[in-house]
């Protein structure tokens, strides 16, 4: 969010000593750089201008309010993606891309976020902007005024990769998701509450959808009720019932698999271990399997009443043919049990997690890597860098793994590359 309220104020605010004296040679008409081709133009602030350098940005924004040569080329970098948490900052950004004389900025923009409680005062201005931004692939709208997802309504299909979500259902969502066919990536976390909703059913709703994330817990997996031909599916806290629907639904395509855990004292031992979540169904195209668990109050306050890990419940003797492409499992943990797993319960031999190890490649011929980290060492941001042990092939017999980055988008990008061979 300061990003792009950054990046906003410095299209309107120019300090001249900073921009003239940095190019020496701009005062003048003929500077070089004005002489390239447009082509060039873009060439060259592709190459400059990086998300990752806020004086960048800012000092290629504030060039460009006295260059009308390169104005729109910074413009294009500047509002190729925008996040908004309050509607002041949104409604300078919806005025400002809708303006007629700037159609360019408009054009520009692949990505935009409205996540905003209370959206009211918005709903007009995303209304005029939203059927200008005909390159928009990735959307996200989180919001309690319902009001504002209602342009999906009557705006061509355009926007691949759907996030919607706030307290209140909106009344026609099922319409926005007929009105969005090219939605490939959908990401729902209403609340169903005791609305009716009818199930999805029916390959003509979402009939190019391949990618799914559902807050189960609050938006179950129940209400899909046709095989959509998912490559990747995760699901929030969902209940070991709303689980398996969902696995037995969408098991036959399936390449990715990410599950949010809630483990309470209602869990057995058995359901501890990751693989747990694979007895009793077929995933014969599943290459990548990862679980993160989180333990509910109940467990982290009565820490020395609960029985985990327990060694004689980590085998099932379904697991092979359960998932015979299985390739990388990822595995995050919480609140002590990390050191839990390295200790020896009997205080000699193997400490739980190398039993583990060694039973999972012994299990799954095709498995690459077994990856664990600790989800406390972990913030909220999406670009965090994970760090874990890693177990391989090579080392699958060795009580020191490998430490070092935990990957999981280029896994993710490897296992749902292979959908082609699938």
């Amino acid at each position: 969010m300061p990003q792009t309220r950054a990046r906003l104020r410095a299209q309107t605010r120019f300090t001249p000593d900073v921009t003239t004296q940095a190019i020496p040679g701009l005062q003048r008409t003929s500077a070089p750089i004005l002489r390239l081709p447009p082509e060039l133009h873009r060439l060259i602030i592709d190459e400059l201008v990086s998300a990752d350098s806020e004086v960048l940005l800012s000092w290629w924004a504030s060039l460009a309010t006295i260059c009308k040569t390169l104005l729109p080329h910074v413009e294009a970098k500047l509002y190729f993606s925008a996040e908004f948490v309050t509607c002041k900052d949104a409604k300078i950004y919806l005025r400002s891309v809708a303006m007629p004389d700037r159609p360019h900025r408009a054009l520009a923009v692949r990505s935009l976020s409205l996540v905003i409680k209370r959206a009211a005062t918005i709903v007009h201005l995303f209304k005029n902007a939203f059927p200008k931004l005909v390159n928009l692939l990735v959307l996200t709208l989180v919001s309690d005024t319902v009001q504002l997802f209602d342009p999906l309504l009557t705006t061509p299909p355009h926007v691949l990769s759907l996030v919607v979500g706030g307290a209140n259902y909106p009344p026609r969502f099922r319409d926005i998701l007929s009105a969005q066919s090219h939605v490939r990536g959908l990401c729902i976390e209403f609340p169903a509450g005791d609305e009716q909703i009818p199930p999805f059913a029916g390959k003509d709703l979402l009939p190019n959808l391949h990618v799914l994330r559902l807050s189960a817990h609050i938006f179950p997996p129940t209400l899909f009720t046709y095989a959509y031909p998912l490559t990747s599916l995760t699901l929030v806290k969902p209940s070991h019932e709303d689980m398996s629907h969902a696995l037995q639904l969408f098991g036959e395509t399936l390449l990715v698999f990410v599950i949010l855990k809630e483990v309470t004292p209602r869990c057995s031992p058995r359901c501890f271990w990751p693989t747990w979540l694979l007895r009793g169904v077929r995933l014969r195209k599943l290459r990548y399997l990862e679980v993160q668990q989180e333990w509910s109050w109940d467990l982290q306050r009565d820490m020395g009443d609960f029985d985990y890990p327990v060694v004689e419940a980590m085998t099932d003797p379904g697991l092979k043919e359960a998932c015979p492409m299985l390739q990388t499992i990822v595995w995050g943990t919480e609140y002590l049990v990390t050191d839990s797993l390295y200790e020896s319960v009997l205080g000699d031999g193997p400490a739980p997690i190398h039993q583990y190890v060694r039973m999972l490649f012994d299990v799954f011929p095709r498995l690459d890597r077994l990856a664990v980290y600790d989800r406390i060492d972990v913030d909220d941001d999406s670009r965090r860098r994970i760090l874990g042990d890693i177990w391989t092939r090579a080392n699958k017999d060795s009580d020191d793994p490998d430490y070092g980055l935990v990957d999981t988008p280029g896994w993710m990008d490897k296992a749902l590359a292979a959908v082609e061979e699938s």
